[in-house]
């Protein structure tokens, strides 16, 4: 299949590190851009991102070299080199909500890893595993938005990943869960922060993270909430009470979970539920789903945040020490990995759900595109003169599209009636087919109808010239 292209805003945080990591041999997805705050902007990302970069890996060599955008001033012209972005920003709520609107505007869909929009009511917040029906919301969304392909789509908070999945199933298997008491113990990189750059957690538990608990007890409603009209409405049970804790590991969230049933489920029908249960990444066989989302350890001393956070590639969940409890029904721990399956990972899923569900499409050929919108193309002649353009090139020798994008603007800047890509000047019949296509598309959507394209279509094959 023709991959997608993607940009990752906020690539030089935690988060988009990982996204980084996922995304650098996704069979899916190309990452073509990345974006960051203004002091990041216009520079390679290995500079950009320096001695900041945390994860375990080297800087993909397929990423170290791309130029860093402007997250916020680019938006324009990220949209238009993608077809669609994750985000992972670290700015204030309200400044975050206003950034991922602007860039659905753009006609660019947004899988965020941000809590700012997971209270919007026609905003999906989906665990691929639990409430991918959340994605029928999206066209209510596009029209209050105004949008045909642009939306926002967002994930849970990461420390829910850990003890929802292992409730979820039961009360959909018709096991009402009416209470929740859950207890978190929260690893540093939630706060994107690792032992070197926080010494003090070392040999520490700090018993308080701010807005952890709201998000742990109020979250979980919406999973559970269904749509209604042109919003999701979030369930009123199950009840849930948490307690979360920072503790002194680098990554996984594990957690302490005590739950009560209107019909009290058998444990050995717990243990067959969490078993047998599949949804639809599994059934798509999604890149990054887990075969076994479930995992369950009968060891007393499983599962351990050393030894499974990693498991099924840190996106399955591990749980254990299922037992009889004397104030609720049943006791038992969860693991999942924050920053894979609780962040950038459960982004990757969700995108994933998305594009195998059609949500997400890649962008529209010239021609189709053309037939529909672009008034432009629709003229046998323009007056004026048209500007052959080049196509400049990395010293990697793939398309330059940055400086595609600044030739592009400099000739409407200075007046040019319309522009021709692709043509003998821009060796169009020496580029690839894809790098012909996509540097047609992207010219197409960087001039977006302020003077005509001329693209040319020779090619050194002549039945995929025709």
């Amino acid at each position: 299949m023709k991959k997608y292209k993607v940009g990752i805003v906020g690539a030089t945080g935690m988060v988009g590190q990982r996204f980084i990591t996922l995304l650098a041999d996704h069979p899916w997805f190309e990452v073509v851009t990345l974006a960051a705050s203004p002091r990041s902007a216009g520079k390679a990302y290995k500079d950009a991102v320096g001695k900041k970069w945390c994860m375990q890996q080297e800087i993909p060599a397929n990423i170290a070299d791309i130029t860093v955008q402007d997250a916020a001033a680019d938006i324009d012209k990220i949209a238009a080199m993608v077809d669609f972005v994750f985000c992972a920003v670290d700015m204030k709520k309200d400044e975050i909500k206003a950034l991922e609107e602007a860039y659905a505007k753009a006609e660019c869909p947004v899988i965020s890893n941000n809590s700012a929009n997971r209270h919007t009511p026609d905003v999906p917040m989906i665990v691929p595993e639990l409430n991918t029906d959340h994605a029928k919301i999206i066209p209510a969304q596009k029209k209050r938005l105004g949008t045909q392909r642009g939306f926002i789509a967002v994930k849970s908070n990461c420390s829910l990943q850990s003890y929802v999945p292992a409730l979820f199933p039961l009360d959909r298997a018709g096991y009402k869960v009416t209470d929740v008491l859950v207890c978190t113990y929260q690893a540093i990189s939630g706060a994107g922060k690792t032992f070197e750059t926080w010494p003090e957690m070392i040999d520490n538990v700090i018993p308080f993270i701010g807005g952890e608990e709201e998000k742990s007890e109020i979250e979980p409603l919406k999973i559970w909430g269904q749509i209604e009209g042109d919003v999701i409405v979030p369930a009123t049970s199950p009840n849930f009470t948490a307690q979360c804790l920072r503790v002194p590991a680098s990554d996984g969230h594990m957690a302490a979970v005590f739950v009560r049933f209107a019909n009290k489920p058998s444990i050995d029908e717990i243990k067959k539920i969490w078993r047998e249960y599949k949804a639809f990444p599994q059934e798509a066989e999604l890149p990054s789903a887990p075969k076994q989302f479930l995992n369950y350890f009968e060891e007393d001393n499983l599962p351990q945040t050393r030894l499974q956070r990693n498991l099924e590639g840190g996106m399955a969940i591990s749980v254990g020490r299922l037992r009889p409890d004397s104030q609720y029904d049943y006791k038992f721990v969860c693991l999942s990995h924050n920053t894979l399956r609780g962040a950038a990972g459960g982004a990757v899923l969700m995108a994933e759900q998305l594009c195998a569900q059609g949500y997400i499409e890649p962008k529209a050929s010239l021609i189709a595109t053309s037939r529909r919108e672009s008034s432009f193309m629709k003229q046998t002649v323009f007056t004026g003169a048209g500007v052959a353009i080049v196509t400049p090139f990395t010293p990697d020798l793939k398309v330059n599209f940055d400086k595609l994008a600044e030739i592009l603007e400099d000739q409407i800047a200075n007046k040019t009636d319309a522009v021709v890509i692709c043509g003998t000047t821009g060796e169009g019949a020496t580029l690839s087919n894809d790098e012909h296509i996509e540097t047609v598309r992207f010219t197409v959507e960087v001039v977006n109808h302020r003077i005509p394209v001329i693209a040319g279509t020779g090619s050194n094959d002549t039945e995929y010239a025709v």
